[in-house]
């Protein structure tokens, strides 16, 4: 099934000035994902994911289009609050490279399914 989604993002720990708004389009069968999706960057992401549970979850799977890797894991938390909206939780990290040092956080968000 073809899905359009829009996620609202916060971001912690890891500075500010990041996008904060995910429009996303993805195609699911049964628990596999594979979709695209503006990034926190304000660039255009691709990922393919598998997800466990219901109505708590766990997605896990690569995604690309962030400038510190060509390929990162992707992995988020959450629970369904119904079956268009889920409130989710990820790790973020960031990779200066001048001086060389990581900023550690975590992005908390709402995403509604069309």
């Amino acid at each position: 099934m073809i899905e359009f989604a829009l996620a609202f993002s916060m971001h912690f720990g890891v500075g500010s000035g990041w996008n904060e708004v995910h429009p996303s389009v993805r195609y699911v069968d049964d628990n596999f994902t594979i979709g695209a999706f503006l990034n926190s960057e304000n660039t255009l992401s691709g990922f393919a994911s598998y997800t466990i549970g219901d109505p708590v979850f766990l997605e896990m799977g690569l995604v690309t289009g962030y400038s510190s890797a060509p390929v990162l894991p992707l992995v988020r938390a959450g629970f369904e609050i119904n079956d268009n909206v889920k409130v989710f939780v990820m790790p973020a990290v960031v990779v200066y490279q001048s001086p060389k040092h990581y900023d550690v956080g975590f992005v908390i968000g709402t995403e509604i399914t069309f």
